[in-house]
């Protein structure tokens, strides 16, 4: 995949997230990903509501991209949930290392 393209995914996953944001009145940051296949790292925080309602918002308006929880941490009442938004997993080329990491996750717990 172009940088172009990576660079459009990454700005349309900020836009729908910082509109996510402001309807649910929950602070965000951004941060790039690590991986080839990642568009952008969200760390979200907020009230419990807020930022459970965010996650299910961002998927419902990201319905092109896989979002992956990284990290969950609760602070008296803060809540804070780091997420990275990735390339669909069809999407990804069959040999990046984190398609197989995934893909070997997957087979391993339909396997329990």
């Amino acid at each position: 995949m172009s940088e172009d393209v990576d660079f459009d995914q990454a700005t349309l996953v900020r836009k729908a997230a910082r509109k996510a944001a402001e309807r649910l009145d929950v602070n965000i940051e951004f941060a790039e990903g690590k991986r080839e296949s990642d568009l952008s790292f969200v760390t979200v925080r907020g009230d419990k509501k807020g930022v459970s309602d965010f996650l299910m918002q961002l998927s419902e308006r990201l319905p092109d991209t896989d979002i992956e929880l990284i990290n969950h941490d609760v602070q008296r009442l803060l809540h804070t949930l780091t997420l990275v938004v990735t390339e669909k997993l069809q999407d990804q080329t069959i040999h990046s290392e984190e398609r197989r990491a995934k893909l070997l996750s997957f087979a391993r717990y339909d396997l329990d």
